[in-house]
């Protein structure tokens, strides 16, 4: 199943983060963000990296602001941190039609 990876969904998607954390059953959460619903074509950052089941470190959700020194208003945006700290922008009315997954990474049970 896939989501409309924008703005007004950032909620949802912080919930279903949280979601799969409360199962007990992953260590992590990975996104995989497409450029259709059917999941067929794979999204490619502006820096050339493909999303495809990194694994998120934190996700952020920036208003609207004025750049103080330049007068530039930069739009809201989510930004997406994955673990290699790399970060994936939706910037409100720019990234359009981008849809994404969610799939839990399973914990690793060791013994020493």
């Amino acid at each position: 199943m896939t989501t409309k990876f924008d703005i007004s969904n950032y909620t949802q998607l912080n919930s279903e983060i949280n979601a799969l954390f409360r199962t007990g059953l992953y260590s992590h959460v990975a996104i995989s963000i497409f450029t259709d619903e059917a999941k067929t074509t794979p999204y490619v950052c502006p820096m050339g990296m493909t999303i495809a089941s990194k694994k998120i470190k934190k996700v952020e959700k920036v208003a609207q602001y004025t750049d103080p020194n330049t007068g530039v208003v930069n739009k809201q945006k989510i930004c997406v941190v994955f673990d290699d700290d790399n970060c994936c922008e939706c910037i409100d009315s720019e990234t359009v039609d981008l849809w994404y997954s969610l799939e839990g990474v399973a914990i690793v049970r060791r013994r020493f």
